[in-house]
């Protein structure tokens, strides 16, 4: 028919930076062209926890991300203002369906998700909100949660799509700089974290297979404690390692140290 609009698979990245083990983008490409969309929030880089050095792991990891989407054949898509309106924009042009996953965030995040399901019940834009990490909604009990949180971590991981059917006529945007968004210069980037999954890997791997093996004894100390600990908190916390995969790559490299411990895993695994 003349003037209908094309439908399309929108997944909203937000606290999940990864293509492997993103249940929203496998659903979507499934299902039709897929326009994968990071939005840089001027509400979300301006509260009092958002830090310059945050958007620095973030840009990096946003600049990994788009080069992995771009070898499935549809690259990151990335635009800064608010959610809703600019989703808004998007199905104006075409017939959306809207794919994220359940984000555990801070205040203005919730705020921003509520205002983005109004917008959705009202404009009647399927949007489906998934799992992500061990947070379970609407439980009664503790005991409810860790049936369910134990059955997410023991679930199958999801391989990457292998190809995205490209969405022609959106222009994919520049990752905006600090100055773009208002934000001060990193003056701490030398000393921190790089963002991105490839050094999340390589981060996770020598925690694992070497740092590990300080963590009982260096993790109280200031002076062993940076090397001791896990380091995995920032690429959890943005995603680029979901919560499953870092609970399986321990398990499994505690079966090949600890077969004791191995036993009683397993025991508890069959249960």
């Amino acid at each position: 028919m003349k003037g209908e609009k094309r439908r399309i698979e929108v997944v909203w990245f937000k606290r999940d930076l990864r293509l492997a083990d993103h249940r929203p983008l496998v659903e979507a490409a499934r299902r039709g062209p897929v326009v994968p969309l990071y939005i840089g929030e001027p509400s979300q880089v301006s509260a009092p926890d958002f830090d310059p050095s945050h958007w620095t792991f973030l840009r990096e990891s946003l600049v990994e991300l788009r080069e992995g989407l771009a070898r499935l054949g549809q690259p990151l898509v990335v635009r800064t203002g608010e959610a809703a309106p600019l989703l808004r924009l998007l199905a104006e042009s075409f017939q959306i369906r809207l794919w994220a996953h359940e984000e555990t965030s801070n205040w203005q995040g919730h705020q921003r998700d509520r205002a983005v399901r109004r917008w959705a019940r009202e404009t009647r834009i399927p949007l489906a909100e998934l799992p992500s990490n061990g947070v379970v909604r609407r439980l009664r009990s503790r005991d409810e949660w860790s049936e369910q949180w134990e059955e997410r971590m023991r679930g199958p991981q999801l391989a990457a799509p292998e190809r995205l059917e490209p969405v022609r006529g959106i222009d994919p945007g520049p990752i905006p700089t600090h100055a773009e968004l208002g934000l001060a210069p990193d003056l701490r980037r030398q000393h921190l974290q790089r963002g991105g999954v490839s050094r999340a890997a390589e981060v996770l791997e020598s925690f694992l297979t070497e740092r590990g093996g300080a963590y009982r004894g260096g993790i109280s100390s200031p002076l062993s404690a940076m090397s001791a600990c896990s380091r995995l908190s920032p690429y959890l916390a943005w995603g680029n390692l979901s919560t499953r995969q870092v609970v399986q790559a321990t398990r499994e490299r505690l079966r090949q140290v600890a077969p004791r411990w191995a036993a009683s895993l397993q025991a508890f695994e069959s249960r």
